[in-house]
């Protein structure tokens, strides 16, 4: 490949990475920050969860200003300007949450509904924090897998560019939450499955928020919108 060439594929990559992959991340922290909210609202927050639920914020964090850092340097979103670059990924994350926000919701109560049927007195808790593990889990696995389609239709690795990217801390973070919490219920309720992947409706309740996050038209829509808001002039490129 030229030079030419690999400047435009690293820039393709970067704008997808962006507005998209980082998109996922911040659909996953939104829901963990719900989850440690209930979680805290419950009385639950102590110990081991709460040690954990620091480090989640530590890793959420540490992702965000170095994001912040790199975007105030260039313009490796959507081309723009280096005074515009950070406020306007703010507010595409934004619009890209709350366009699957209700889809969200829609999983949280279709979890809540399969622990209300085993007596699981809090319900709501454990469907949040197995909302945001799956969610966290997904946001890796969408990074992993596009760097690798990268990799394979391009010839080119970039992945190490945008490593910072891949939240596998924050993943773990909330694992460790919701492991702690499923000791402390089965200690009264042995028996209990905090599981939801043999349940169709759990499990295509995560592939549509996938796809809504992933789908071009709404990145196209809500890029739309947040250069709108920013006052995006493709003249200032």
């Amino acid at each position: 490949m030229t030079r030419e060439e690999v400047l435009k594929a690293y820039d393709d990559t970067a704008k997808y990475f962006w507005a998209v992959v980082s998109g996922y991340n911040f659909v996953a922290y939104e829901e963990a920050t719900k989850a440690i909210d209930i979680i805290e609202q419950r009385g639950q927050l102590t110990g081991e969860a709460l040690k954990w639920a620091r480090l989640l914020e530590k890793a959420w964090r540490r992702y965000y200003l170095t994001s912040k850092e790199i975007l105030n340097r260039g313009k490796d979103i959507y081309g723009a300007p280096k005074r515009q670059a950070f406020n306007l990924w703010n507010d595409l994350q934004n619009r890209l949450y709350e366009d699957v926000e209700t889809d969200c919701k829609r999983l949280f109560f279709a979890m809540q509904h399969q622990l209300q049927k085993q007596k699981v007195d809090a319900a709501d808790m454990f469907a949040q924090a197995v909302l945001a593990l799956r969610l966290c889990d997904d946001a890796v696995k969408g990074f992993d897998e596009y760097f690798q389609k990268v990799k394979e239709e391009m010839k080119m690795d970039f992945r190490r560019g945008f490593v910072f990217g891949r939240l596998d801390g924050m993943a773990r973070c909330m694992r460790n939450i919701v492991e702690e919490l499923v000791k402390r219920e089965r200690r009264n309720s042995p028996d209990v499955t905090i599981d939801f992947n043999d349940y169709d409706e759990c499990r295509l309740g995560a592939e549509i928020i996938a796809n809504h996050v992933f789908s071009s038209t709404r990145i196209n829509k809500a890029a739309e919108w947040a250069m709108e808001q920013n006052g995006y002039n493709d003249k200032e490129k």
